[in-house]
């Protein structure tokens, strides 16, 4: 039974950008993470260690993205991709979104940012 463990709208505070004020002074992102897991496990025994605890994808999340700098969110997604698969071998996919909000242009826009959709085997062929 395919389903997925999903983190929504994480606001977080990092310094991610490829301008060297945006490293310093820091943004806020919004982070989603989805991944997909054989729900029927977790279902079947009522038992945490059958699916993937939220509360590590939010550390995963504050480890790695908040905690680092990276000038391009690609760099970012794919170190956050890698950790979620060697962490939790129950992942087979994960669809992850980031977006930095009220990001630093003239123009009136509410994000920028990067979305990606990757299996394990996809990410382990490279």
């Amino acid at each position: 039974m395919k389903g997925r463990v999903i983190v929504e709208n994480f606001v977080v505070h990092a310094h991610h950008g490829w301008f060297e004020h945006e490293r310093e002074s820091g943004r806020k992102f919004a982070v989603d993470i989805a991944l997909t897991i054989d729900l029927g496990r977790a279902a079947a025994t009522d038992d945490l260690v059958r699916t993937v605890d939220y509360g590590a994808v939010v550390s995963v999340v504050e480890e790695l993205f908040v905690n680092r700098r990276f000038k391009l969110l690609e760099a970012a997604a794919v170190t956050l991709v890698r950790a979620l698969f060697d962490r939790h071998s129950v992942v087979e996919a994960v669809s992850l979104s980031i977006r930095k909000l009220q990001p630093p242009l003239p123009q009136q826009i509410d994000a920028v940012g990067i979305e990606m959709d990757v299996t394990r085997a996809e990410f382990e062929a490279g």
